[in-house]
């Protein structure tokens, strides 16, 4: 894992580990994420994919999160 992500301040943070565990299970996955926000969890799958023949596709249409009142 890139040591600069560890200096990245995300609600993300405490899925990283899952995040690489799933990369590692599968053989060459392809992930899709849908909604990537700032790009902290795309950061860590695609490094976690680095070594791999495996390819990530983030999604989003960035138009801020919307609530429902």
């Amino acid at each position: 894992m890139a040591d600069w992500i560890d200096d990245i301040t995300s609600a993300w943070c405490g899925h990283r580990k899952f995040a690489e565990f799933l990369v590692d299970h599968y053989k060459d996955p392809i992930v899709v994420e849908l909604g990537v926000d700032y790009g902290f969890s795309t950061f860590v799958f695609a490094n976690a994919l680095n070594n791999t023949n495996g390819k990530i596709y983030g999604i989003d249409l960035f138009l801020g999160t919307y609530r429902i009142s």
